[in-house]
């Protein structure tokens, strides 16, 4: 009863303060010509391993591919252009390619000298099958900017799968 009795008053007395505080505060300076965004864009990491957080129950771990390309690319000032395709998937490349590095090493830490010498040869053979697979796709694009933009992508895609596969190796393997 006391603590409703009080509530008002206190209430009052706060936004009094507050209203004589920024009677006396400064004038804020004027706005800029050109507009800030309102937020800083996430880094193609930070925005798959968001991602990846969401979907590390629900067995959709495969759409987090291509989530900070798109976003890139939309929001970008070179938008969809091929500068801005190629720039942007290479971004989530790179991105997938820390991922994929930190999932190694994971991995490789609960496995023996021979399970970890299997590991680096199964990394080995999947990045060169993963390169040329890239420069064939490309190959059809070959002396454009779109071969460019195709080698992007495609390095994107697979290197997203091979990240999320080894994390689900880890996930789960041994299975006992």
């Amino acid at each position: 009863m006391i603590r409703s009795l009080f509530a008002p008053a206190i209430l009052s007395a706060m936004l009094f303060t507050g209203c004589s505080q920024a009677a006396e505060a400064p004038a804020a300076p004027a706005p800029a010509a050109t507009a800030q965004p309102a937020m800083p864009r996430l880094s193609a990491f930070d925005t798959i391993s968001a991602c990846l957080y969401r979907h590390r129950n629900d067995g959709r771990m495969e759409s987090c591919i291509f989530e900070y390309a798109t976003a890139c690319n939309e929001l970008s000032e070179e938008g969809a252009t091929p500068e801005g395709v190629v720039r942007c998937h290479n971004e989530e490349a790179d991105a997938w390619e820390r991922h994929l590095a930190e999932a190694r090493e994971t991995m490789a830490a609960s496995m023996s000298s021979g399970g970890q010498a299997a590991l680096a040869a199964a990394q080995d053979a999947w990045l060169v099958s993963r390169d040329a697979d890239c420069a064939m796709l490309a190959s059809f694009y070959a002396g454009t900017q779109s071969a460019l933009a195709e080698q992007a992508i495609c390095r994107a895609r697979l290197t997203g799968r091979r990240a999320i596969q080894l994390i689900l190796w880890d996930l789960n393997y041994p299975p006992y």
